[in-house]
């Protein structure tokens, strides 16, 4: 699955001696992005072997697109 490639690519370049973050963005979902779902986020960031050096870029537009309600349950959509 991508969700599975792009941990596995990620176990690939990370490494505690390089001390680099690296940011996963949300993305809209359409197609065949992976990123469009919370969900899929943190299943790419479960199997991370540095998690420490992963992070998540919330882009408001993209998680609007998604589907999430942001406008009216931006608290509800963070807790996610």
């Amino acid at each position: 699955t991508g969700v599975r490639l792009i941990a596995e690519l990620l176990n690939e370049i990370l490494s505690p001696a390089l001390h680099t973050k690296v940011l996963l963005e949300t993305m809209a979902g359409k197609g065949s992005e992976v990123g469009g779902r919370f969900e899929e986020l943190r299943a790419i960031l479960g199997r991370v072997e540095h998690p420490e050096q992963m992070g998540v870029c919330l882009d408001t537009c993209h998680v609007y697109d998604a589907g999430y309600d942001i406008v009216n349950g931006l608290d509800g959509v963070l807790t996610q």
